[in-house]
């Protein structure tokens, strides 16, 4: 939807929400339910929110970022 130009579509905001309730308690986002957090997927997690126009500077963002930087992302 980025790509087209519309991540302020009202199903691209629905869908950040959905992604939001999946993060873990530690900031990150599991394959499947009950998972340990993966990277990659932390990656794709964080991205979401970000695209769909989410402050960077939220708790929750900031809580994922610094999940995947201690895991060794840049």
């Amino acid at each position: 939807m980025a790509f087209l130009g519309r991540e302020r579509e009202e199903r691209v905001g629905r869908l950040a929400r959905y992604v939001l309730k999946q993060q873990t308690s530690e900031g990150g986002w599991a394959n499947y339910p009950g998972g340990p957090a993966d990277l990659s997927t932390d990656r794709q997690g964080v991205l979401c929110p970000q695209v769909a126009g989410h402050d960077p500077r939220a708790d929750y963002m900031v809580k994922a970022r610094n999940l995947i930087r201690e895991r060794g992302a840049p």
